[in-house]
């Protein structure tokens, strides 16, 4: 020892590797908790994680860091994130790893497997198959190894994590393979949580842009409904009075001649005369009908309201008391309440359905109806029962179909078949669904919803 150098003191040399220990067990810790603040801010931007962790990760071992990704086709490694401590190192380091056709070599492909760490030395960087490896890097600032992580969360490997130390680092050890391991698997959630967080908004968006889409559409089907409807007033409107004035005219003409002519008609004149004003009359009605059908819904008919149906069907009875006496038959009632709709169409849509039950009344019996309701999901339940012809299973689904007359009570039942139509279409604009149980010979139930309140 000369006489200007200082004695080493071994305390000294201890306190300092001690010191060194500390301030990298610090570094490592500060690293993990960035990771986990990473990792519980999922909505993080992924390009600018990736940025922070190769950031974190070279400042910890002094050295470079390359974050490489698995492609979409599952092979090649994509370089993602790169960053040194030597601001003038990364280019070289990026050339090294800027091709994203290089896939893993052997050895990496088994930590990219199995899960552990790996340090690559400069040994394992011979040329073979005209793969440079990483060499050019090693070679250019003296390094002899690499530490090789994978990325691998939820069972899925998601890439590698790659460290390299600058020249005059010390080695690689255990503890800097399971330090890497620690933070490879850390990086790796808060990577994948990123990803999903990316899909997450991104499937948001695409939901977003389907009910905008769905909206447009909505709005132009309801535009053109208005249209519609509107098309269909103008309609009613012009057939109420083109159409029936014409026929009201034919048999008032027809009612002249037969004041007129009077005797002097022959039998088959005056048969014919009453064919011509029957049929007009029946035209008469089947144009009412429809335009009845027509204006359901539409803009000038009556407004939603608080509506006392026991009200409406004692009214209804007293209406349809001659059919009732004429047929015997006997109407059974129970409560009813109140329901939220259209008096008129109510009333109608419960007229409709009882004169069915008379029209299509049993010759073998007498006719027996009754109607009751129960509260169901919020809405009444309705329910007009006879003891009718029936309707065979095979015809439900017709029989509210425009002009499908109920059959098995004779020719002279009557009726447009219009009837059940109406009923449908009131019922459905009270966003319920009128139903039939019935077999033939055996009666009809029709059952349907009302609102109770406005929803």
């Amino acid at each position: 020892m000369s006489a200007t150098q200082d004695p080493v003191n071994p305390l000294e040399q201890d306190l300092a590797a001690a010191r060194q220990v500390a301030a990298r067990a610090a570094a490592q810790s500060e690293l993990l908790s960035d990771l986990s603040q990473a990792l519980l801010a999922a909505e993080i931007d992924l390009p600018d994680l990736l940025r922070i962790i190769a950031a974190r990760v070279a400042r910890l071992t002094g050295g470079g860091c390359v974050i490489r990704l698995v492609a979409d086709d599952g092979q090649a490694l994509v370089p993602v994130a790169i960053d040194h401590t030597d601001p003038e190192a990364v280019p070289a380091l990026a050339e090294v790893v800027v091709d994203p056709s290089r896939s893993a070599s052997e050895p990496e492909d088994t930590v990219l497997r199995e899960g552990n760490a790996f340090t690559r030395t400069d040994d394992m960087e011979r040329p073979q198959g005209g793969g440079v490896g990483w060499a050019p890097y090693l070679e250019r600032f003296g390094s002899d190894a690499l530490l090789i992580a994978p990325l691998r969360a939820r069972g899925e490997t998601l890439g590698e994590l790659v460290v390299t130390r600058a020249d005059g680092g010390r080695p690689f050890d255990d503890d800097d393979r399971r330090m890497l391991e620690d933070v490879a698997s850390r990086a790796a959630l808060a990577i994948a949580n990123a990803r999903l967080f990316v899909r997450a908004q991104r499937a948001r968006n695409e939901l977003h842009e389907a009910n905008e889409a769905l909206e447009r559409r909505v709005a132009e089907r309801t535009a053109q409904l208005a249209r519609s409807n509107a098309e269909l007033e103008r309609f009613a409107t012009a057939a109420s009075h083109d159409l029936r004035a014409p026929l009201r005219t034919i048999r008032s003409f027809v009612g002249l001649l037969q004041e007129e002519l009077g005797d002097d008609l022959s039998a088959d004149g005056r048969q014919y005369l009453k064919f011509i004003v029957d049929s007009a009359g029946g035209l008469d009605d089947l144009v009412g009908g429809l335009l009845s059908w027509a204006r359901i819904g539409l803009k000038g008919d009556e407004a939603p309201e608080d509506v006392d149906l026991d009200e409406i069907l004692e009214a209804v009875v007293g209406d349809l008391g001659a059919s009732i006496a004429a047929t015997g038959a006997s109407i059974e009632t129970a409560p009813l309440g109140h329901v939220f709709g259209r008096r008129r169409r109510l009333r109608q849509l419960l007229q409709n359905l009882i004169e069915n039950a008379l029209r299509y009344r049993s010759p073998d019996r007498t006719p027996q109806v009754r109607v009751d309701g129960a509260v169901e999901d919020g809405r009444l339940r309705v329910q007009v029962r006879d003891n009718g012809v029936g309707i065979d299973p095979r015809h439900h689904d017709r029989i509210f179909r425009m002009f499908k007359r109920l059959r098995g009570a004779g020719e002279d039942a009557g009726g447009l078949g219009l009837g059940l139509t109406l009923c449908d279409k009131i019922v459905g604009m009270h966003g319920g669904r009128i139903t039939v149980d019935s077999a033939a010979g055996k009666g009809a139930t029709f059952a349907f919803t009302l609102p109770l309140r406005p929803d």
